[in-house]
């Protein structure tokens, strides 16, 4: 799901910047006063030839507060020796303007230029600020623990994703590891809207709707099949392709859906619940995808919550603490249990998790969790590097 290219700032140009123009002026203005004329904050963009909604938002935020692309500008080419060569002008064109007293957001990983980016950095008297996306040693084990410790304790500010993230860094010594997102923004050229939900309708004779967007294949998602066997309480709609073994075909609780653009999801989807799941078990998190969800922040969860739509997640995710203590949706042990845990659910407890959502909605829309991120990070690091502008 990506936003159309035409769309890459529309956010900016919609009713919905003229609601949130006086908070980023705001914020521009603290930028402002916190960073000295001679640090600016900066960015380095890139060709992304694959989906990557987070990374692409990022840039988007933090061009729109004012940051400096020190790189070449972003682009969303598929041909990859395209992308090479734009990339690499990228980082020649970063080599001659990075300057003294800079801080540089890095979002992490980045691929062959990590160790140049924040080698250069230092040799120029910059900082750098590395946002974690994916732990390579984790997510995909293309890499070992140490190797990805070394690459980045090179930085001089770590945001975790979330705190879970942030304090296993930390257990592995990167004192560096300081900051967490928490959730991933998600800003819209869709207005916000709010889930339609009637506190005096009687749920006990309607079925409540689940909706899962995801890339349906065996290897993240193979839970699937299992509750294609499932009598279901509740009505299933999912959204994306389906590779491998189709999906769902058996079952009349079940309805499969052609994946939709996110801004045409996030305006015209009706759902009482947003399913973040991966793995193959409908008990506990098991498999890569099942068992890295213990430790990093799916953008899913923002997708969902920019939609109005509240969050059923497992209970050992990284990210229930938060769902829960924001009262955004439910976090559950099992899957299996998932009807009667909604058939439970009063129609005032509904409406207080919407409530719940529309004030996240707000956050997410307007770049709540990366300013607050990036103003922490930036006290941080201009407190210790004051002695040196002496």
């Amino acid at each position: 799901m990506q936003l159309a290219k035409n769309q890459r700032h529309a956010f900016v140009q919609t009713g919905v910047y003229a609601t949130f123009a006086p908070i980023i002026f705001t914020a521009l203005i603290t930028m402002a006063l916190r960073l000295p004329p001679q640090h600016r904050l900066c960015y380095v963009s890139r060709n992304y030839n694959t989906l990557n909604m987070a990374r692409i938002n990022t840039e988007d935020l933090l061009h729109a507060w004012g940051a400096v692309n020190l790189g070449s500008p972003q682009t969303r080419h598929k041909n990859k020796v395209w992308g090479f060569l734009h990339n690499l002008w990228g980082m020649v064109r970063y080599t001659w303007r990075v300057r003294k007293g800079d801080i540089v957001v890095l979002q992490y990983p980045i691929k062959k230029y990590y160790k140049y980016i924040c080698r250069t950095a230092r040799r120029r008297g910059a900082l750098t600020i590395t946002l974690i996306h994916d732990l390579g040693c984790m997510k995909r084990r293309r890499i070992t623990e140490q190797e990805e410790l070394c690459r980045l304790g090179m930085t001089d500010y770590i945001i975790a994703t979330n705190s879970v993230m942030r304090d296993w860094c930390l257990q592995r010594g990167l004192a560096t590891a300081k900051g967490a997102l928490e959730l991933w923004d998600y800003p819209s050229a869709t207005p916000l809207r709010r889930q339609q939900h009637d506190a005096t309708h009687d749920e006990t004779t309607t079925l409540p709707i689940v909706v899962y967007a995801a890339r349906i294949d065996t290897r993240r998602n193979a839970f699937l099949t299992q509750l294609e066997q499932a009598d279901l309480p509740y009505q299933l709609h999912y959204y994306g392709r389906e590779v491998g073994t189709p999906f769902g075909h058996n079952n009349a609780h079940i309805h499969g859906h052609d994946l939709l653009p996110s801004d045409t999801f996030i305006k015209t989807v009706e759902a009482d619940y947003g399913l973040v799941w991966y793995g193959h078990a409908l008990d506990s998190l098991q498999g890569p995808w099942g068992e890295y969800t213990q430790l990093c922040t799916p953008m899913k969860i923002s997708f969902y919550l920019r939609s109005g739509i509240p969050v059923i997640i497992h209970r050992s995710a990284a990210l229930a603490p938060l769902i829960e203590r924001e009262g955004v949706g439910l976090a559950i042990d099992d899957l299996a249990t998932l009807g009667g845990t909604l058939q439970r659910i009063t129609p005032q407890q509904r409406q207080t998790m919407l409530d719940n959502v529309a004030r996240m909605q707000q956050r997410i829309d307007s770049g709540y969790y990366l300013r607050h991120a990036i103003d922490t990070a930036l006290a941080s690091l201009l407190t210790a590097y004051q002695p040196t502008t002496h």
